[in-house]
């Protein structure tokens, strides 16, 4: 269920949808998701961050996200901040 401001029907790429539901045939899951397989299911979130975040992020010559935590805490602790509340 969509919260109540956002509009209850989202908007959808058809070109993009009806070529991916011709691609996949007999084969396509209906499941009225914005973000799909190519047989219409739900993502893999492994598949997502293995597949697109971490090359995105090695591209950009950005650290890894976990690698961001500990750089954020180091900062905080530099600028005073108690470890025991970090």
């Amino acid at each position: 269920m969509l919260p109540p401001r956002m509009p209850q029907q989202p908007p959808r790429l058809f070109g993009v949808e009806v070529g991916q539901k011709l691609g996949a045939g007999s084969y396509w899951q209906d499941n009225d998701l914005v973000f799909v397989s190519k047989y219409g299911g739900p993502l893999d979130a492994q598949n997502v961050v293995n597949r697109y975040y971490k090359p995105l992020l090695e591209r950009a010559g950005l650290p890894r996200f976990h690698d961001l935590r500990h750089s954020c805490l180091s900062l905080l602790a530099a600028h005073g901040e108690p470890i025991r509340d970090l």
